[in-house]
Protein backbone atom coordinates (compact mmCIF):
# COMPACT_ATOMS: atom_id res chain seq x y z
CA UNK A 1 0.00 0.00 0.00
CA UNK A 2 1.50 3.48 -0.78
CA UNK A 3 1.10 5.99 1.79
CA UNK A 4 1.31 9.80 0.61
CA UNK A 5 1.89 12.83 2.47
CA UNK A 6 -0.27 16.01 1.72
CA UNK A 7 1.41 19.32 3.01
CA UNK A 8 -1.25 21.72 3.65
CA UNK A 9 0.00 25.62 3.01
CA UNK A 10 -0.91 28.81 4.66
CA UNK A 11 -0.14 31.89 2.18
CA UNK A 12 0.02 34.97 4.38
CA UNK A 13 -1.71 37.44 2.26
CA UNK A 14 -0.79 41.06 1.74
CA UNK A 15 -4.53 42.53 1.31
CA UNK A 16 -5.25 46.02 1.04
CA UNK A 17 -7.38 47.57 3.25
CA UNK A 18 -10.85 46.90 2.01
CA UNK A 19 -13.70 49.49 0.87
CA UNK A 20 -15.71 48.15 3.84
CA UNK A 21 -12.73 48.79 6.36
CA UNK A 22 -11.67 52.07 5.20
CA UNK A 23 -15.44 53.85 5.78
CA UNK A 24 -14.70 52.20 9.52
CA UNK A 25 -12.34 54.94 10.31
CA UNK A 26 -14.84 57.78 11.12
CA UNK A 27 -16.22 58.88 14.64
CA UNK A 28 -18.74 56.73 16.78
CA UNK A 29 -19.83 59.80 18.05
CA UNK A 30 -19.19 62.80 15.36
CA UNK A 31 -20.67 65.42 17.40
CA UNK A 32 -18.73 65.22 20.13
CA UNK A 33 -17.01 67.55 21.60
CA UNK A 34 -13.88 66.61 23.46
CA UNK A 35 -14.12 68.03 27.64
CA UNK A 36 -10.57 69.31 27.25
CA UNK A 37 -10.92 71.42 24.42
CA UNK A 38 -13.83 71.97 23.31
CA UNK A 39 -13.13 70.77 19.67
CA UNK A 40 -14.79 68.37 18.02
CA UNK A 41 -12.32 65.24 16.23
CA UNK A 42 -11.94 65.03 12.30
CA UNK A 43 -9.77 62.91 10.52
CA UNK A 44 -10.11 61.33 7.08
CA UNK A 45 -8.16 58.15 5.93
CA UNK A 46 -7.84 58.21 1.87
CA UNK A 47 -6.79 55.68 -0.66
CA UNK A 48 -4.89 57.33 -3.03
CA UNK A 49 -5.30 54.58 -5.98
CA UNK A 50 -1.14 54.26 -6.16
CA UNK A 51 -0.88 51.36 -3.18
CA UNK A 52 -0.71 54.40 -0.76
CA UNK A 53 -3.37 55.38 2.28
CA UNK A 54 -2.93 58.67 3.61
CA UNK A 55 -4.51 59.96 6.67
CA UNK A 56 -4.96 63.31 8.36
CA UNK A 57 -6.22 64.32 11.77
CA UNK A 58 -6.32 66.22 14.69
CA UNK A 59 -5.64 63.84 17.10
CA UNK A 60 -8.74 65.15 19.43
CA UNK A 61 -11.06 61.97 20.90
CA UNK A 62 -14.16 61.72 19.51
CA UNK A 63 -15.31 59.70 23.03
CA UNK A 64 -15.47 60.69 26.67
CA UNK A 65 -12.14 61.46 28.10
CA UNK A 66 -10.56 62.43 31.88
CA UNK A 67 -9.79 66.21 32.91
CA UNK A 68 -6.36 66.46 31.98
CA UNK A 69 -3.98 67.20 34.17
CA UNK A 70 -5.74 65.18 36.62
CA UNK A 71 -4.32 64.23 39.99
CA UNK A 72 -4.09 60.63 38.79
CA UNK A 73 -0.67 60.88 38.46
CA UNK A 74 -0.54 62.98 34.78
CA UNK A 75 0.13 66.35 34.23
CA UNK A 76 -0.23 66.77 30.65
CA UNK A 77 -2.69 68.45 28.40
CA UNK A 78 -5.04 67.19 25.49
CA UNK A 79 -4.25 69.13 22.91
CA UNK A 80 -5.32 69.29 18.87
CA UNK A 81 -2.48 67.63 17.20
CA UNK A 82 -2.50 68.01 13.15
CA UNK A 83 -0.33 65.55 11.56
CA UNK A 84 -0.58 63.18 8.48
CA UNK A 85 0.73 59.77 7.73
CA UNK A 86 1.41 58.01 4.55
CA UNK A 87 0.71 54.52 5.04
CA UNK A 88 1.18 51.61 1.98
CA UNK A 89 -1.78 49.78 0.83
CA UNK A 90 -0.41 46.95 -0.05
CA UNK A 91 1.46 45.95 2.65
CA UNK A 92 5.51 44.54 1.35
CA UNK A 93 6.30 41.65 4.25
CA UNK A 94 9.69 42.01 5.70
CA UNK A 95 11.80 38.63 5.29
CA UNK A 96 13.24 39.20 9.26
CA UNK A 97 10.36 41.04 11.37
CA UNK A 98 11.62 44.24 12.75
CA UNK A 99 11.97 44.49 16.55
CA UNK A 100 13.02 47.56 17.62
CA UNK A 101 9.41 49.52 18.05
CA UNK A 102 9.50 53.31 18.27
CA UNK A 103 8.49 55.43 21.34
CA UNK A 104 5.73 57.04 18.85
CA UNK A 105 2.67 55.99 16.63
CA UNK A 106 2.87 52.38 15.76
CA UNK A 107 -0.60 52.57 13.88
CA UNK A 108 -3.71 55.02 14.21
CA UNK A 109 -7.44 53.62 15.69
CA UNK A 110 -10.38 53.92 13.39
CA UNK A 111 -10.86 56.79 15.91
CA UNK A 112 -8.56 58.76 14.59
CA UNK A 113 -6.27 58.10 17.29
CA UNK A 114 -2.81 57.53 17.84
CA UNK A 115 -1.41 53.92 18.86
CA UNK A 116 1.54 53.55 20.77
CA UNK A 117 3.68 50.98 21.45
CA UNK A 118 3.70 48.87 25.15
CA UNK A 119 6.01 50.87 26.80
CA UNK A 120 5.80 53.91 29.24
CA UNK A 121 8.68 56.60 27.92
CA UNK A 122 10.93 56.08 31.20
CA UNK A 123 13.57 54.02 32.40
CA UNK A 124 12.97 50.03 33.45
CA UNK A 125 10.85 49.04 30.51
CA UNK A 126 7.41 49.48 32.51
CA UNK A 127 4.00 48.74 30.73
CA UNK A 128 2.20 52.08 30.14
CA UNK A 129 -0.53 50.40 32.35
CA UNK A 130 1.41 50.08 35.36
CA UNK A 131 3.13 53.10 35.01
CA UNK A 132 -0.11 55.06 35.30
CA UNK A 133 -3.53 55.05 35.51
CA UNK A 134 -5.13 55.16 31.89
CA UNK A 135 -8.81 57.01 31.79
CA UNK A 136 -12.14 55.91 30.61
CA UNK A 137 -11.68 54.59 27.05
CA UNK A 138 -7.95 53.67 28.40
CA UNK A 139 -5.38 56.34 26.87
CA UNK A 140 -3.69 59.59 28.20
CA UNK A 141 -1.95 62.37 26.80
CA UNK A 142 1.91 62.28 26.33
CA UNK A 143 4.57 65.01 27.43
CA UNK A 144 4.07 66.07 24.11
CA UNK A 145 -0.03 66.46 24.58
CA UNK A 146 -0.55 63.98 21.90
CA UNK A 147 -3.38 61.26 23.06
CA UNK A 148 -2.78 57.74 22.44
CA UNK A 149 -3.59 54.30 23.28
CA UNK A 150 -1.19 51.58 23.73
CA UNK A 151 -3.27 48.59 23.53
CA UNK A 152 -7.30 47.52 23.24
CA UNK A 153 -9.49 50.12 24.04
CA UNK A 154 -13.77 49.98 24.24
CA UNK A 155 -14.29 53.04 23.16
CA UNK A 156 -12.52 52.59 19.83
CA UNK A 157 -15.96 49.67 19.47
CA UNK A 158 -18.45 48.41 21.52
CA UNK A 159 -17.28 44.44 21.28
CA UNK A 160 -20.30 41.87 20.51
CA UNK A 161 -20.00 38.71 22.52
CA UNK A 162 -19.23 35.76 20.36
CA UNK A 163 -19.64 37.98 16.72
CA UNK A 164 -15.34 38.34 15.34
CA UNK A 165 -14.15 41.77 15.97
CA UNK A 166 -14.15 44.53 13.39
CA UNK A 167 -11.02 46.89 12.20
CA UNK A 168 -9.58 48.63 15.37
CA UNK A 169 -7.11 50.67 13.04
CA UNK A 170 -3.98 49.85 10.88
CA UNK A 171 -0.22 49.89 11.52
CA UNK A 172 2.27 52.27 9.94
CA UNK A 173 3.62 49.37 7.73
CA UNK A 174 -0.26 49.31 6.07
CA UNK A 175 -1.09 45.72 8.41
CA UNK A 176 -4.81 46.11 9.39
CA UNK A 177 -5.48 45.73 13.38
CA UNK A 178 -8.11 43.61 14.97
CA UNK A 179 -9.89 43.30 18.11
CA UNK A 180 -9.09 40.13 20.22
CA UNK A 181 -12.18 38.42 19.15
CA UNK A 182 -11.29 36.02 16.44
CA UNK A 183 -13.74 34.73 13.43
CA UNK A 184 -15.45 32.05 15.65
CA UNK A 185 -16.17 34.72 17.95
CA UNK A 186 -13.71 33.10 20.70
CA UNK A 187 -11.75 36.29 22.43
CA UNK A 188 -7.69 35.57 22.05
CA UNK A 189 -5.55 36.16 24.44
CA UNK A 190 -1.14 36.70 23.56
CA UNK A 191 -0.64 33.04 24.17
CA UNK A 192 -2.87 32.64 20.29
CA UNK A 193 -0.38 35.11 18.67
CA UNK A 194 2.99 34.88 16.96
CA UNK A 195 6.32 36.73 18.20
CA UNK A 196 5.04 39.86 16.55
CA UNK A 197 1.29 40.29 18.31
CA UNK A 198 -0.62 39.02 15.00
CA UNK A 199 -2.37 35.70 13.38
CA UNK A 200 -3.55 34.76 10.00
CA UNK A 201 -6.94 34.24 9.32
CA UNK A 202 -8.21 31.37 7.28
CA UNK A 203 -8.48 33.72 4.57
CA UNK A 204 -4.76 33.99 4.71
CA UNK A 205 -4.62 37.50 5.76
CA UNK A 206 -2.28 38.35 8.44
CA UNK A 207 -3.84 41.07 11.22
CA UNK A 208 -2.38 42.39 13.92
CA UNK A 209 -4.24 41.68 16.93
CA UNK A 210 -5.02 44.07 20.37
CA UNK A 211 -5.73 42.26 23.37
CA UNK A 212 -6.09 43.30 27.23
CA UNK A 213 -3.49 40.92 28.56
CA UNK A 214 0.74 41.81 28.47
CA UNK A 215 2.16 42.52 26.59
CA UNK A 216 -1.48 43.49 24.57
CA UNK A 217 0.01 44.61 21.23
CA UNK A 218 2.30 44.44 18.19
CA UNK A 219 6.40 43.63 19.83
CA UNK A 220 7.70 43.96 15.83
CA UNK A 221 7.26 44.74 12.71
CA UNK A 222 5.79 42.52 9.71
CA UNK A 223 5.93 44.79 7.07
CA UNK A 224 7.97 47.49 5.44
CA UNK A 225 7.46 51.31 6.26
CA UNK A 226 7.56 53.47 4.01
CA UNK A 227 10.12 56.61 3.35
CA UNK A 228 7.64 59.22 3.11
CA UNK A 229 5.76 57.76 6.43
CA UNK A 230 6.27 61.61 7.42
CA UNK A 231 5.16 61.54 11.27
CA UNK A 232 8.52 62.26 13.96
CA UNK A 233 10.76 59.62 12.11
CA UNK A 234 13.76 61.75 13.36
CA UNK A 235 12.30 61.54 16.86
CA UNK A 236 10.90 58.44 17.93
CA UNK A 237 12.80 55.58 15.70
CA UNK A 238 15.31 54.03 17.63
CA UNK A 239 16.21 50.57 19.78
CA UNK A 240 14.76 50.61 23.14
CA UNK A 241 12.45 48.23 25.44
CA UNK A 242 12.36 45.92 25.99
CA UNK A 243 15.92 45.38 26.17
CA UNK A 244 17.49 48.75 26.46
CA UNK A 245 16.14 51.97 28.79
CA UNK A 246 19.14 54.36 28.81
CA UNK A 247 17.71 56.48 26.04
CA UNK A 248 14.63 56.59 28.45
CA UNK A 249 13.38 59.55 31.10
CA UNK A 250 13.98 58.01 34.98
CA UNK A 251 10.81 58.26 36.82
CA UNK A 252 10.82 61.73 39.09
CA UNK A 253 11.65 60.60 42.22
CA UNK A 254 10.70 57.35 42.05
CA UNK A 255 12.57 53.62 41.89
CA UNK A 256 11.17 51.65 39.43
CA UNK A 257 8.42 50.19 40.12
CA UNK A 258 7.08 46.79 39.61
CA UNK A 259 3.60 45.13 38.08
CA UNK A 260 0.32 46.81 39.46
CA UNK A 261 2.58 49.51 41.19
CA UNK A 262 2.14 53.01 38.69
CA UNK A 263 4.29 56.09 39.36
CA UNK A 264 1.94 58.83 40.31
CA UNK A 265 4.94 61.57 39.63
CA UNK A 266 4.92 61.36 36.12
CA UNK A 267 6.39 64.12 34.70
CA UNK A 268 5.53 67.17 32.19
CA UNK A 269 7.14 68.40 29.67
CA UNK A 270 7.47 71.61 31.36
CA UNK A 271 9.04 70.17 34.01
CA UNK A 272 11.03 67.65 31.89
CA UNK A 273 12.24 70.58 29.54
CA UNK A 274 14.61 72.36 32.61
CA UNK A 275 17.61 72.34 32.59
CA UNK A 276 20.01 71.66 34.98
CA UNK A 277 21.28 74.86 36.97
CA UNK A 278 25.14 74.91 36.16
CA UNK A 279 27.54 74.78 39.14
CA UNK A 280 29.97 77.84 39.83
CA UNK A 281 33.80 76.92 40.22
CA UNK A 282 36.18 78.71 42.04
CA UNK A 283 37.22 81.33 39.13
CA UNK A 284 33.85 81.55 37.81
CA UNK A 285 32.69 85.64 37.45
CA UNK A 286 29.82 85.93 40.57
CA UNK A 287 27.33 88.81 40.09
CA UNK A 288 27.63 91.29 43.25
CA UNK A 289 24.77 91.28 45.55
CA UNK A 290 23.29 94.47 47.07
CA UNK A 291 24.21 93.61 50.14
CA UNK A 292 27.55 92.10 49.48
CA UNK A 293 25.70 88.93 51.35
CA UNK A 294 28.10 86.24 50.85
CA UNK A 295 27.25 82.35 50.21
CA UNK A 296 29.57 79.64 51.16
CA UNK A 297 30.41 78.25 47.55
CA UNK A 298 31.21 74.46 46.77
CA UNK A 299 34.89 74.71 47.57
CA UNK A 300 34.71 76.35 50.82
CA UNK A 301 34.71 74.63 53.87
CA UNK A 302 33.89 77.26 55.75
CA UNK A 303 30.52 77.32 56.43
CA UNK A 304 28.45 79.98 58.46
CA UNK A 305 27.73 79.10 62.38
CA UNK A 306 25.18 80.17 64.29
CA UNK A 307 27.87 82.59 66.47
CA UNK A 308 29.98 83.59 63.42
CA UNK A 309 28.15 86.94 61.84
CA UNK A 310 30.56 87.47 59.11
CA UNK A 311 27.70 89.96 57.17
CA UNK A 312 29.37 93.29 56.64
CA UNK A 313 27.57 95.93 58.26
CA UNK A 314 27.41 99.76 57.24
CA UNK A 315 29.97 100.95 59.91
CA UNK A 316 32.44 97.82 59.11
CA UNK A 317 35.70 98.44 56.82
CA UNK A 318 35.51 94.99 55.69
CA UNK A 319 39.40 94.20 54.48
CA UNK A 320 39.42 92.47 50.84
CA UNK A 321 40.65 89.11 50.56
CA UNK A 322 43.09 87.87 47.90
CA UNK A 323 40.78 85.97 45.86
CA UNK A 324 37.66 88.70 46.68
CA UNK A 325 38.81 91.47 44.29
CA UNK A 326 36.13 89.85 41.11
CA UNK A 327 33.23 90.49 44.12
CA UNK A 328 32.77 94.49 45.27
CA UNK A 329 30.11 95.63 47.50
CA UNK A 330 28.56 98.38 48.53
CA UNK A 331 31.36 99.54 51.01
CA UNK A 332 34.11 99.18 48.62
CA UNK A 333 35.78 101.88 47.81
CA UNK A 334 34.06 103.87 44.97
CA UNK A 335 31.42 101.68 45.29
CA UNK A 336 32.08 100.05 42.15
CA UNK A 337 29.12 98.64 39.54
CA UNK A 338 29.59 97.05 36.37
CA UNK A 339 27.36 99.24 33.46
CA UNK A 340 26.75 98.04 30.08
CA UNK A 341 29.04 100.08 28.51
CA UNK A 342 31.86 98.88 30.62
CA UNK A 343 34.56 96.93 28.25
CA UNK A 344 35.60 94.76 31.55
CA UNK A 345 31.88 94.17 32.49
CA UNK A 346 32.97 90.20 33.64
CA UNK A 347 29.24 88.95 33.56
CA UNK A 348 29.48 85.88 30.77
CA UNK A 349 27.52 86.69 27.62
CA UNK A 350 26.73 84.23 24.91
CA UNK A 351 27.27 84.96 21.32
CA UNK A 352 25.99 83.40 18.22
CA UNK A 353 29.36 82.26 17.30
CA UNK A 354 30.89 81.43 20.22
CA UNK A 355 31.94 77.92 20.47
CA UNK A 356 32.37 77.13 23.69
CA UNK A 357 28.80 78.67 24.77
CA UNK A 358 28.82 78.35 28.60
CA UNK A 359 25.09 77.83 28.44
CA UNK A 360 24.47 74.23 29.79
CA UNK A 361 22.84 72.14 27.31
CA UNK A 362 21.42 68.59 27.12
CA UNK A 363 24.14 65.52 26.66
CA UNK A 364 22.63 62.31 25.38
CA UNK A 365 23.82 60.37 28.37
CA UNK A 366 21.67 63.25 30.27
CA UNK A 367 19.40 62.03 32.45
CA UNK A 368 17.32 65.84 32.21
CA UNK A 369 17.16 66.02 28.88
CA UNK A 370 13.93 67.22 28.00
CA UNK A 371 10.37 65.67 27.40
CA UNK A 372 10.21 62.44 26.23
CA UNK A 373 12.32 59.91 24.76
CA UNK A 374 15.49 61.27 22.41
CA UNK A 375 16.85 59.19 19.07
CA UNK A 376 20.43 57.73 19.66
CA UNK A 377 23.34 58.35 17.26
CA UNK A 378 21.77 56.13 14.78
CA UNK A 379 17.80 55.88 14.06
CA UNK A 380 17.21 52.34 13.27
CA UNK A 381 15.39 53.77 9.97
CA UNK A 382 16.92 55.55 7.19
CA UNK A 383 14.15 57.67 5.58
CA UNK A 384 16.10 59.93 3.12
CA UNK A 385 14.75 57.53 0.41
CA UNK A 386 13.00 59.55 -2.15
CA UNK A 387 9.00 59.22 -2.06
CA UNK A 388 7.30 55.54 -2.33
CA UNK A 389 10.43 54.18 -1.76
CA UNK A 390 10.74 51.88 1.46
CA UNK A 391 12.51 52.79 4.61
CA UNK A 392 15.75 50.72 5.32
CA UNK A 393 15.70 49.84 8.74
CA UNK A 394 17.67 47.41 10.65
CA UNK A 395 17.48 45.97 14.47
CA UNK A 396 20.15 47.65 16.43
CA UNK A 397 20.14 46.50 19.99
CA UNK A 398 22.51 46.85 22.46
CA UNK A 399 21.80 43.45 23.70
CA UNK A 400 24.97 43.49 25.87
CA UNK A 401 23.39 46.26 27.68
CA UNK A 402 22.61 44.86 31.41
CA UNK A 403 18.64 46.30 32.06
CA UNK A 404 18.57 44.84 35.40
CA UNK A 405 15.09 43.61 34.77
CA UNK A 406 14.52 40.48 33.24
CA UNK A 407 11.28 38.98 31.32
CA UNK A 408 9.17 36.55 32.78
CA UNK A 409 6.77 34.24 31.73
CA UNK A 410 4.08 33.06 34.48
CA UNK A 411 0.34 31.65 35.22
CA UNK A 412 -2.13 34.42 36.38
CA UNK A 413 -6.22 34.75 36.54
CA UNK A 414 -7.34 37.52 34.56
CA UNK A 415 -10.54 39.02 33.44
CA UNK A 416 -10.46 39.34 29.81
CA UNK A 417 -12.09 42.47 27.88
CA UNK A 418 -15.83 42.78 28.47
CA UNK A 419 -18.20 42.79 25.44
CA UNK A 420 -21.76 43.19 24.98
CA UNK A 421 -24.67 39.75 25.00
CA UNK A 422 -26.29 39.68 21.63
CA UNK A 423 -29.34 41.83 21.45
CA UNK A 424 -28.44 43.85 25.04
CA UNK A 425 -28.22 47.54 24.84
CA UNK A 426 -24.86 48.07 26.75
CA UNK A 427 -24.38 52.16 25.90
CA UNK A 428 -21.03 53.53 24.35
CA UNK A 429 -18.84 51.62 26.48
CA UNK A 430 -18.58 48.73 28.38
CA UNK A 431 -16.00 50.30 30.97
CA UNK A 432 -17.00 52.85 33.29
CA UNK A 433 -15.23 54.93 35.87
CA UNK A 434 -16.95 52.65 38.31
CA UNK A 435 -15.91 49.37 36.64
CA UNK A 436 -17.79 47.40 34.21
CA UNK A 437 -21.20 48.12 32.75
CA UNK A 438 -23.34 45.60 34.94
CA UNK A 439 -25.00 44.40 31.68
CA UNK A 440 -21.48 43.49 30.20
CA UNK A 441 -20.18 39.95 30.18
CA UNK A 442 -16.67 39.58 31.04
CA UNK A 443 -14.97 35.98 30.94
CA UNK A 444 -12.05 35.12 33.64
CA UNK A 445 -9.14 32.98 31.90
CA UNK A 446 -6.06 31.55 33.47
CA UNK A 447 -3.00 32.70 30.69
CA UNK A 448 0.56 33.07 30.99
CA UNK A 449 1.08 36.62 31.40
CA UNK A 450 4.48 38.53 30.32
CA UNK A 451 6.17 40.95 32.57
CA UNK A 452 8.73 43.10 34.07
CA UNK A 453 10.25 41.65 36.98
CA UNK A 454 13.79 42.75 38.63
CA UNK A 455 16.45 41.00 37.71
CA UNK A 456 16.68 37.12 39.57
CA UNK A 457 13.32 36.94 39.78
CA UNK A 458 12.49 33.06 37.77
CA UNK A 459 15.90 31.85 40.10
CA UNK A 460 13.67 32.81 43.08
CA UNK A 461 10.61 31.92 42.32
CA UNK A 462 11.49 28.65 40.98
CA UNK A 463 13.93 27.89 43.81
CA UNK A 464 10.87 28.33 46.05
CA UNK A 465 7.88 26.70 44.44
CA UNK A 466 10.44 23.36 44.06
CA UNK A 467 11.69 23.56 47.55
CA UNK A 468 9.28 20.81 49.08
CA UNK A 469 9.12 18.84 45.47
CA UNK A 470 10.06 15.17 45.38
CA UNK A 471 12.54 15.79 42.66
CA UNK A 472 13.57 19.02 43.06
CA UNK A 473 16.10 19.56 40.27
CA UNK A 474 13.60 18.55 37.26
CA UNK A 475 11.08 20.44 38.85
CA UNK A 476 13.25 23.72 38.60
CA UNK A 477 14.95 22.79 35.65
CA UNK A 478 10.93 22.71 34.06
CA UNK A 479 9.92 25.89 36.16
CA UNK A 480 12.71 27.97 34.83
CA UNK A 481 12.50 26.78 31.04
CA UNK A 482 8.53 27.96 31.33
CA UNK A 483 9.73 30.94 33.12
CA UNK A 484 12.38 32.41 30.76
CA UNK A 485 10.64 34.56 27.11
CA UNK A 486 12.20 35.10 24.29
CA UNK A 487 10.94 38.52 24.60
CA UNK A 488 14.11 40.45 26.29
CA UNK A 489 15.38 37.18 26.54
CA UNK A 490 19.25 37.75 27.00
CA UNK A 491 17.86 39.48 30.39
CA UNK A 492 16.55 36.43 31.83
Amino acid sequence: MEHSLVFVAVIVLAVALTPDEIAQFKPRLPNHKERNTGLKAHYTLKDNGDGTLTFNGNNIPPHDTWKFPNPDGNPNEIKPVNYTMIIPNEPKFREIPLTCMPHGPVGVATTGIMIFANFADVKGCMYARDFEKLDICDGHPSPFDEYHHHYYAHCIVQPVCGEPSPIVGVAIDGIPIYGPWDENGRQLTQQDLDECGGMTDSQGRYKYIMTVDPPFFMRCFKGEIRADFGWETDKNFFCSCPYDDRMLMPPRNEDIKGEGERNDNYRSRHQRSRPKARKLERGDERRPRPDDGRRPRPDDDRRPRPDDDRRPRPDDERRPRPDDERRPGPHDKDNWRPRPDDKDDWRPRPRPDDKDDWRPRPRPDDDERGPGPRPGPKSICDFSGKSGEWAVCNDEYDKSYNLTREWSRYKQTINLAACCPKGQDCGFSCKTNNGTEPSCFVETREVYIINNKPKGWCKSTCTDTCSGSKNPTTCYQTCYKTCQTGFGDNHV
